[in-house]
C-alpha cells in the first residue's frame, strides 16, 4: 500500500499540479510597448524546454494561414527537437474570426487538463470552427472530462489567459496572424518551412 501511494502521489505531482497551475498563479501586467515575447507559466511548450531556438507563434485558431503552417512548425521541431522549441501563444482578431476567441478558451480548458496541444492539433487540423457542443465532443474524445471542460468554459476560467497573451500581441503590434517571433525577433519572412529554416539556420 506505501508504494501505491508514493505512485500516486508521483503521479498527482507530476501531472496534476502542472494542470492547475493555469489558475493557482497570478499573471503580470503587460507593458504598453514590448519589444520581445515575454514566456511565462501559461506559454505551451514543444520540444525542448531549454532549447537554444525559441520559435514563438501568435496565432488564431480560425486563421487559415495559421492553419496552413502548423505542419511546417510541427517538422521543424521534429528535425531538432532538442535544439527547438515552439511556443503557442493566442492572439485572437475578433474582427474577422468572431469565434476565435472563443476557441483560444477552449484550448486553454483543455490545457487545464493535461491536453493543450492535443486540442490544438485537432483545432487547426480541421474545417470549419466547432461550436460549443462539438468543443466538448472533440474534449470528450482527446479523453479529457467532459463535465469540468463545460464547466471551464461556462465560468470563462480561460479568459484571462487568451486576454493575457492577445494583449502582449497588441504590445508588440501585431497586426496579423500567424506571427513569427524567433529568439525574440520577429520573422519577416516567407511563411514557409524553407524561409523559417534559413531564419534559424543564420543564426
Amino acid at each position: 500500500s506505501g508504494v501505491i501511494a508514493l505512485t500516486i502521489l508521483t503521479v498527482f505531482l507530476l501531472v496534476v499540479l502542472p494542470d492547475n497551475v493555469l489558475q493557482d498563479q497570478e499573471l503580470a501586467e503587460i507593458p504598453t510597448v514590448i519589444d520581445e515575447p515575454i514566456i511565462t507559466f501559461i506559454d505551451p511548450i514543444r520540444g525542448s524546454q531549454t532549447a537554444d531556438i525559441t520559435i514563438v507563434e501568435y496565432g488564431d485558431f480560425a486563421c487559415t494561414l495559421c492553419q496552413n503552417i502548423e505542419p511546417d512548425l510541427l517538422e521543424l521541431i521534429a528535425e531538432a527537437p532538442s535544439k527547438r522549441r515552439l511556443i503557442w501563444k493566442d492572439a485572437p482578431n475578433v474582427s474577422i474570426h468572431p469565434e476565435a476567441f472563443t476557441l483560444s478558451m477552449a484550448t486553454r480548458c483543455a490545457q487545464d487538463q493535461g491536453k493543450f496541444w492535443e486540442y490544438h492539433d485537432r483545432l487547426l487540423g480541421s474545417a470549419g470552427n466547432p461550436n460549443a457542443s462539438q468543443q466538448r465532443a472533440i474534449a470528450e474524445d482527446l479523453g479529457l472530462n467532459g463535465d469540468t471542460f463545460a464547466s471551464c468554459m461556462a465560468a470563462s476560467v480561460t479568459r484571462p489567459i487568451v486576454q493575457h497573451t492577445l494583449d502582449e500581441a497588441m504590445a508588440l503590434n501585431v497586426s496579423s496572424t500567424p506571427a513569427i517571433f524567433i529568439n525574440g525577433a520577429p520573422y519577416q519572412g516567407p511563411l514557409t518551412l524553407t524561409g523559417l529554416r534559413n531564419a534559424i539556420e543564420k543564426l
